[in-house]
């Protein structure tokens, strides 16, 4: 039993460790200054009790599976309830022996650290982290492209200033994923998860070039701003228009890929032959 709870408190503290933050590898610290009193503690008291002769009746027999697993469970309620008023010692001892990590400099790294390639072996787990960041990126282009918009009726540096900071965030997640994907790619051999990965790829481009789109048409207000010209009352009633359509294009974007919806993703072509139309 005390081998068994040394090798769990091994094998626990390199899980936590791997590709971990702080709080992880405290954890995996925790557990292994728990168990190492746990075994120091039964230990001692075995060879106690083995002294003044109270297991000589039961030393010399033979132990089943019934009898270890009743001993474990005594073994460990009783360190449990001894050990307790020991937690704020091993907080204290991981806090020591485990510092926190510098802040993150960027208020996405935090999803950017959850592409470890620990998970790759997992590809459930390691798709589903990029799915995540590939949300973000489709939300801050979306968002991007409704701030430039509205920099066609006026023109604002704060404004401007978050569409280009959004922006190297999508092209940071893009190349974080993609990478992350090559990775996955020389693991996965199942023709579900090849189709996956492929959809990804896919969408990471489309994703960037609505990010780039909405750059686009930011330069342009911005270019009109300093030329100290502007679009008439009519020409934005049609912009407005167009906006209203693109706006429901990308709702219906959004929810075919969120959720796999294809009729909403069948609502989106005759959708975007209006908007030809519009722009003729």
């Amino acid at each position: 039993l005390v081998g068994i709870y040394l090798g769990e408190c091994v094998t626990t503290g390199i899980v936590c460790g791997i590709g971990a933050k702080s709080e992880a590898k405290r954890v995996g610290i925790v557990n292994i200054l728990f168990n190492l009193c746990k075994a120091a503690l039964i230990l001692t008291a075995v060879v106690m009790l083995h002294r003044t002769g109270l297991l000589d009746g039961i030393w010399d027999q033979t132990i089943h599976s019934g009898g270890i697993a009743n001993a474990n469970t005594v073994f460990n309620l009783s360190c449990a309830v001894l050990l307790l008023p020991c937690v704020g010692i091993y907080e204290k001892l991981s806090h020591k022996l485990v510092k926190d990590e510098p802040a993150a400099a960027g208020k996405y790294d935090e999803m950017l650290d959850a592409l470890n390639p620990v998970f790759i072996s997992t590809p459930a787990m390691a798709f589903g982290r990029c799915y995540d960041l590939l949300l973000v990126m489709y939300q801050l282009a979306r968002t991007n492209i409704s701030r430039a918009f509205d920099l066609l009726t006026g023109c604002e540096q704060e404004i401007l200033k978050q569409i280009e900071e959004d922006e190297s965030y999508i092209n940071s997640m893009a190349d974080h994923v993609s990478n992350y994907l090559v990775q996955i790619s020389a693991t996965i051999t199942s023709h579900y998860h090849v189709e996956i990965m492929n959809y990804y790829f896919s969408a990471i481009t489309e994703f960037e070039r609505l990010g780039d789109h909405a750059v686009n048409i930011s330069e342009i207000a911005s270019d009109l701003h300093e030329k100290n010209s502007s679009f008439s009352k009519t020409a934005l009633a049609e912009l407005a228009e167009l906006r209203n359509l693109l706006d429901r294009i990308l709702d219906h974007t959004g929810e075919a890929f969120r959720k796999q919806n294809l009729s909403e993703a069948r609502r989106i072509e005759p959708l975007e032959e209006v908007v030809d139309d519009l722009v003729n």
